[in-house]
């Protein structure tokens, strides 16, 4: 349930926010690893479990005293948005959520969207590419890392005039693809919904 990280030769359990200290933390029952060889080469070549990515805390100096904010936070503010990694439903809703939010507080300003993505589902991109059209900001688009397939698609979304790529950036254009395990009738079905989009 929890991703396993080691810490100091003692496995512990990390949550979803490492931040909170060793009050999420428990240890985990000793393996059992089997004494076969190929087992005992495993054992000698596993790395450790990889733990949830730590996202930074930015502190700021008020007039009120100290105020922190994770790091996403901080850049929401100041009209940034990051589409890093594949993109999937859990991704689109947080990027469409973001930029509707962002033109709730001002339908003039400039959004800035930050890609780095593999692509990924065709209908979740689609629903952030009909979020940037639907919304009135300028959209400014920057591929940071790689856009491809569908990332591509959505760094070509920002308004023309304001598609950026970085010098040592890689973006990926492709076909259309896709594939399917049916029968005729719902294939010939797919190819006319293929066609539309």
């Amino acid at each position: 349930m929890w991703p396993r990280i080691l810490v100091g030769g003692a496995r512990v359990a990390a949550g979803r926010f490492p931040a909170l200290g060793p009050s999420l933390a428990a240890p985990f029952p000793p393996q059992r690893t089997p004494n076969t060889s190929l087992a005992l080469q495993r054992s000698l070549h596993a790395t450790a479990a990889r733990a949830l990515p730590l996202i930074p805390i930015v502190v700021e100096q008020t007039g009120r005293g100290e105020r922190a904010y994770d790091i996403y936070s901080r850049l929401l503010r100041e009209r940034i948005v990051c589409v890093m990694g594949p993109i999937d439903d859990s991704v689109a809703s947080l990027v469409i959520a973001q930029l509707l939010f962002l033109q709730s507080e001002s339908n003039k300003k400039p959004i800035h969207m930050y890609i780095n993505s593999p692509g990924g589902m065709v209908t979740s991109g689609l629903a952030i590419y009909d979020t940037m059209q639907y919304i009135l900001n300028p959209i400014c688009t920057w591929c940071v890392g790689q856009a491809a397939s569908m990332g591509s698609l959505l760094l070509a979304a920002g308004t023309p005039g304001m598609r950026h790529s970085l010098p040592n950036s890689r973006i990926m254009i492709h076909q259309p693809s896709g594939g399917a395990r049916v029968s005729a009738r719902p294939c010939n079905l797919l190819r006319g919904w293929g066609t539309g989009v």
